[in-house]
């Protein structure tokens, strides 16, 4: 059974140095419902944000390198934090290295997706992840600390 919860109610972090990428994933993400994903364009913003925010997110699209901070240190830093732990984070790279896959999934990335060349398939694979997420499986709703 779906969710009820309207995709508008949601947070998403999306975290790319690539503003390109940046844009279609934010695009992807408002084409099915989720309003102004909130973006940031190296590690190190995405984990001040979400260790500040009263809020936390319901979901977070980091990709693996990134300046300042990389995304193995954002998924180490959240996945270590009990108030981060149980937030879906999903790893969005051009990296197709078995030793970057096994390694993410090992700091408790909850989906890899290898970035296509092909915009419309790169969107169609944000739409499947950010709808299951989102809308088949039951996250534990963020409250305030």
């Amino acid at each position: 059974m779906l969710n009820q919860q309207s995709l508008s109610e949601y947070q998403v972090v999306v975290a790319d140095d690539n503003p390109d990428h940046r844009y279609l994933l934010k695009s992807a993400l408002t084409r099915i419902g989720v309003p102004e994903p909130m973006t940031f364009s190296n590690g190190l913003e995405v984990i001040t944000h979400v260790k500040a925010a009263e809020y936390k997110p319901h979901l977070v699209f980091i990709d693996l390198n990134m300046p300042i901070k990389d995304g193995f240190d954002v998924l180490t830093a959240l996945k270590s934090d009990p108030e981060s732990k149980a937030i879906p984070v999903i790893v969005t790279t051009s990296s197709e290295e078995p030793n970057d896959v096994s390694e993410c999934y090992r700091l408790g990335a909850n989906s890899y997706i290898v970035k296509p060349l092909n915009s419309k398939e790169f969107s169609e694979k944000v739409h499947s992840v950010a709808m299951y997420w989102l809308k088949v499986t039951s996250i534990p709703m963020q409250r305030p600390r």
